[in-house]
């Protein structure tokens, strides 16, 4: 229904954001809420699964811009987990 450049435009809107709150059955909602909750899903199942810290924080921050966590430790491997997410 919706690519991922196209939520990747529109995910700063407040109208996106609004959406992405929404019921993830519902079949309009559905693209924007897994856009922008999947990030804390996979966290979560991945911590409850016996992940690392490490991994934890990266399924967590994954969709964000790499330069917010520019000081971090593991931006590092944030920009390269993006950089093969992207080749996808």
């Amino acid at each position: 229904m919706f690519s991922i450049a196209f939520l990747k435009v529109l995910s700063g809107s407040s109208l996106v954001r609004r959406w992405s709150e929404g019921d993830p059955e519902h079949p309009f909602q559905r693209p924007f809420v897994v856009y922008i909750q999947h990030p804390a899903w996979s966290a979560e199942m991945i911590a409850r699964a016996g992940a690392s810290e490490t991994a934890v924080w990266l399924a967590r921050h994954h969709a964000e811009p790499v330069f917010r966590w520019a000081d971090h430790p593991n931006a590092p491997l944030l920009k390269r987990l993006q950089a093969a997410d992207d080749a996808n």
